[in-house]
């Protein structure tokens, strides 16, 4: 299987949320050999408080959740030590998540 690199323009307006709920579920059926399946989701909601809504609901796969995880506390640790040194650091390409499923849509 050939990997391909996919450039994607943001067209989201970024919002501030102060606040963020992290739920992970499961679900299953029985399949028609009586055999019971599984599969699980991660959800993400990111809300402002100070206006009571929610800016954002995202449900993922739990591997795009890993790979969120380790993009994030690669950019944390990048942050921390930049606000350590005294120097403004130069601007670099935006992270993109690389995962080994098969993405589809499953709304």
């Amino acid at each position: 299987m050939e990997k391909k690199q996919i450039q994607i323009q943001p067209r989201a307006i970024p919002v501030f949320a102060d606040e963020a709920q992290v739920v992970a579920f499961m679900k299953g059926n029985k399949d028609k050999k009586a055999r019971f399946k599984k599969d699980g989701f991660v959800r993400l909601t990111f809300m402002d408080i100070h206006r009571r809504q929610t800016v954002a609901d995202v449900v993922i796969s739990p591997i795009t959740a890993e790979a969120v995880m380790g993009i994030m506390a690669n950019q944390l640790a990048e942050l921390d030590k930049a606000l350590k040194s005294k120097k403004m650091p130069k601007s670099k390409k935006v992270p993109v998540s690389r995962t080994t499923e098969e993405q589809r849509y499953i709304g």
